[in-house]
C-alpha cells in the first residue's frame, strides 16, 4: 500500500517572510497591468469587428461588475489559505489531482507566455517612448517583426533586462519585492502625472498636438484632429460593442488583481495582505484603469478618441495611446520623457511580477511531487532558484518564437483561452470548497460567487474562441494552448508512476493543506 508519509518534498518551503503589504498591493497591481492596458487600446480597437457605439468607460464598468463573484472567491480563499501557489493550492486540495493538472497549463505555463509577452512590450515601449520623443531610429523597437520591426534586436534587449531582473530575484529575492514595490509608487505617481498634463493641455492641446504630426493616411489623405472627429458616424453607446471591448480589460488587467499575491501568500508579513489586498486592489485597478481614459475622452471628445485609436497610420506609425498623447501634449521635452519613464515602469513592474509569480506556482506543485521535485530547491537566499532559471529559459525561447515569426504582440494573445478555462477551475473548485469546508452564510455567497465566476469565464472563452482575429487566436497560441495541458497530465502521470514505484502515492497531498 502507498505510504501517506513524507508525500511533501519537506516540511517547509525554506522561503522567507519577505512581503509586507505594500508588497502584496504591488504584486495585484503589477499583475494588472494598468500601463500595458493604456498603451494597447489602439493595438485592440484596430481590430475590433465594428468601432461603432464602443465607449470604453463602460467597458470598464462591465468588466468590472464581470470580476466582481471573483473577487469574493479569491478573497475568501485567501482569508483562509495562506499557502505558496495560492489559487493552484486551492484549486487542487478542492478538485485533487485534476486541479493541480489544469493549473500547469491553465496558469502556470501561461505564466511564462505572459512574460515573453512582456519582455517584448517593455522594448515596444522603449521604442515608442523614442519615437514619441521625436527619435525616428527607435521605430524598429516600436513595431511587430511582422510589420517592419527589429525581432533580433528587440529579443536582444529584451533578453538582456529579463536576466538582470532574474539575477536581481535569484540572489536577493527580498530585493526583488522591494523593486516592484519602487516600480508600482513611481509608476503611480506618473500616471497621475500625465493624467494632470493631459487636464492641463485641454482640448487645444490635443488639436495642437495631432495636427502637428502631420499624419499621412490611405490614398495621402491628411490625418488632422477635424478630419478624425468629423469622420465618426456612429452611435454614442452600442452595448454589443462595448461588450465586446469589455475583453479588453479581462485580458488586460480586471482578474489579474486577485491572483498575484496570493501566490507568495506563504511569504507574508502579519494579516493586512490577506485581509485588504485583493479589494483594495479591485477599487484601484478600477480607478486606475478608468480615469485616464476619461480624461482622454474629456479633452479629446468621444468622437476624435474613437476614431483615432482605430486609426492604423497613428497606432502603428505614430505608437498612439495614453502615454504619448500625454507626452506629445506636454510640449515640454523633460515632462515628455518622465512620462514616457512612467509606461516603461509598469512595464517593468509587470515582468519583476512574472518572475516572482511564477516561480511560486512552480514551487508549490514541485514541492506536492507534481512536478519533479528538484524544482522546489531553495537557496542560501531564501530564492526558488531552480523554478526561475527554468523560467529564463522557457521564457526566453517563446519570446524569440513570437518576435522572429510572429510579431510581439498578436500572436500571444492566443494564449488567455487557457487562462480563462484555469479560472472556470477555480471556479468550480470554489463551489465544492463552500459546501464541503464552509457553513453559515459565507457557505452560500462563496457557492454562489464560484457558479458565477464559471459561467462569467465560460462566457469570455467562447467570445475569444468566436473572434479569433480580434482575439489574436492564431496556431502558435493554439498550439502552446494544448501542448501545455498535454505535457501537464503526462507530467503528473509519469511522476505519480515513477513515486509509486517507490511506494509513495502523490496524490495524497492534495487531500492535505501544504506546510509554509
Amino acid at each position: 500500500m502507498a505510504d501517506k508519509r513524507n508525500v511533501f518534498v519537506r516540511e517547509s518551503t525554506g522561503l522567507v517572510k519577505n512581503v509586507s503589504f505594500l508588497d502584496a498591493l504591488s504584486l495585484n497591481l503589477g499583475s494588472m497591468e494598468v500601463g500595458l492596458a493604456l498603451a494597447s487600446i489602439g493595438y485592440t480597437m484596430v481590430l475590433m469587428p465594428s468601432i461603432a457605439g464602443i465607449n470604453m468607460i463602460y467597458a470598464s464598468l462591465i468588466a468590472a461588475a464581470l470580476v466582481v463573484p471573483q473577487v469574493v472567491v479569491y478573497h475568501t480563499f485567501l482569508s483562509r489559505i495562506q499557502r505558496t501557489g495560492g489559487d493552484y493550492v486551492w484549486a487542487s486540495r478542492a478538485i485533487g489531482s485534476v486541479g493541480g493538472v489544469l493549473s500547469f497549463g491553465g496558469v502556470m505555463m501561461i505564466q511564462i507566455a505572459y512574460s515573453a509577452l512582456t519582455v517584448l512590450a517593455l522594448v515596444f515601449a522603449v521604442g515608442s517612448v523614442g519615437v514619441a520623443l521625436g527619435y525616428t531610429n527607435f521605430l524598429p523597437l516600436a513595431l511587430p517583426g511582422n510589420i517592419g520591426g527589429n525581432p533580433a534586436l528587440q529579443f536582444l534587449i529584451g533578453g538582456i533586462i529579463f536576466v538582470l531582473l532574474m539575477l536581481v530575484n535569484v540572489f536577493n529575492p527580498k530585493a526583488g519585492f522591494r523593486f516592484l514595490s519602487a516600480a508600482i509608487v513611481l509608476g503611480l505617481i506618473i500616471l497621475a502625472l500625465a493624467s494632470g498634463v493631459l487636464l492641463a493641455s485641454g482640448h487645444q492641446g490635443v488639436v495642437n498636438y495631432i495636427n502637428s504630426l502631420n499624419a499621412v493616411g490611405p490614398n495621402n489623405s491628411k490625418i488632422t484632429y477635424s478630419s478624425l472627429a468629423s469622420s465618426y458616424s456612429g452611435p454614442l453607446f452600442s452595448l454589443s460593442g462595448t461588450l465586446m471591448f469589455a475583453l479588453f480589460y479581462i485580458f488586460y488587467s480586471y482578474p489579474w488583481f486577485a491572483t498575484a499575491a496570493p501566490v507568495a501568500g506563504s511569504e507574508f508579513k502579519g494579516y493586512s495582505p490577506s485581509k485588504y489586498s485583493i479589494p483594495l486592489s479591485f477599487l484601484m485597478t478600477f480607478l486606475f484603469t478608468t480615469i485616464p481614459i476619461a480624461i482622454m475622452y474629456y479633452v479629446g471628445g468621444f468622437k476624435f478618441i474613437t476614431m483615432a485609436f482605430s486609426n492604423p497610420t497613428l497606432v502603428y506609425n505614430y505608437s498612439l495611446n495614453f502615454w504619448t498623447l500625454a507626452m506629445g501634449v506636454s510640449n515640454n521635452s523633460v515632462l515628455a520623457t518622465i512620462i514616457g519613464a512612467g509606461w516603461i515602469l509598469w512595464d517593468l513592474a509587470l515582468l519583476a511580477y512574472l518572475i516572482i509569480s511564477f516561480s511560486r506556482y512552480i514551487l508549490a506543485a514541485s514541492f506536492d511531487r507534481l512536478l519533479p521535485a528538484r524544482l522546489s530547491a531553495v537557496n542560501r537566499y531564501g530564492s526558488p532558484w531552480a523554478a526561475l532559471v527554468l523560467d529564463l529559459i522557457i521564457s526566453l525561447t517563446v519570446a524569440g518564437l513570437a518576435a522572429f515569426f510572429y510579431g510581439p504582440f498578436s500572436s500571444l494573445y492566443g494564449i488567455g483561452d487557457n487562462n480563462w478555462i484555469w479560472f472556470i477551475t477555480v471556479g468550480i473548485a470554489a463551489t465544492i470548497f463552500a459546501a464541503k469546508r464552509l457553513s453559515g452564510n459565507i457557505k452560500y455567497v462563496m457557492g454562489i460567487a464560484g457558479i458565477l465566476t464559471t459561467l462569467v469565464y465560460i462566457y469570455v472563452l467562447y467570445i475569444f474562441i468566436e473572434y479569433p482575429s480580434t482575439w489574436g487566436g492564431n496556431y502558435l497560441g493554439y498550439g502552446y494552448d494544448i501542448s501545455v495541458f498535454l505535457a501537464g497530465g503526462i507530467i503528473y502521470l509519469g511522476m505519480r508512476q515513477y513515486y509509486k514505484r517507490r511506494n509513495l502515492d502523490i496524490s495524497f497531498a492534495f487531500k492535505e493543506i501544504p506546510p509554509e
